[in-house]
């Protein structure tokens, strides 16, 4: 049961304790949330789920969140999608993401803007 909750957010971030650190708080909020270690796991599990929301991380083993965010642009020119970077500059950075964040971030801001995503996007 999901409690009346909305939304699927996927989670690409290859730190496992950040990953669940952000799991944790982002399923309070919403329906569904998904994690993947790599770019590689997170395109398979868009291509899945179709997640409202995509939050990633840039630097990342097999394939980074650029050249994932790349693709899933290709296929969804729309998709919402949210980096949290531990970089401040341009080279991790995304003119396809909708939000980016420089970690630490908090999530209660992250929160705030998956909301604000799938509600622009019409996503639930």
């Amino acid at each position: 049961m999901n409690n009346g909750k909305k939304g699927r957010v996927l989670i690409v971030e290859d730190d496992r304790d950040e990953q669940e650190l952000m799991r944790r708080f982002l399923a309070r909020d919403f329906a569904e949330v998904y994690t993947a270690s790599n770019g590689c796991e997170g395109l398979e599990l868009f291509r899945q789920h179709r997640p409202g929301v995509v939050v990633t991380d840039i630097q990342m083993p097999e394939m980074d969140g650029l050249e994932m965010i790349e693709r899933i642009a290709g296929e969804a020119p729309s998709q919402p999608i949210i980096v949290a970077t531990g970089y401040d500059d341009d080279e991790h950075k995304s003119d396809k993401a909708w939000h980016t964040f420089v970690k630490p971030i908090s999530y209660r801001d992250l929160s705030k803007a998956v909301a604000a995503c799938l509600e622009k996007s019409g996503h639930s």
